[in-house]
């Protein structure tokens, strides 16, 4: 990552705001993934029989 910010320092016309960007979204990502791989499959069944539109009859939980 060091490297990454040696190379935009040196680069004209570059703000910090695509780094923070980057950032940001890194850990966003990072953050759903962990949640997906550490979610319990329970959880995940439940989730699925959730309904997806109003003309659903199956009951919510």
């Amino acid at each position: 990552m060091s490297r990454l910010l040696t190379f935009f320092k040196h680069v004209d016309g570059w703000s910090m705001y695509p780094i923070v960007a980057l950032g940001m979204f890194l850990a966003f990502f990072a953050m759903v993934t962990l949640w997906a791989l550490y979610t319990r499959n329970a959880d995940m069944d439940r989730y699925a029989k959730l309904p997806l539109d109003a003309d659903d009859q199956t009951p919510t939980l």
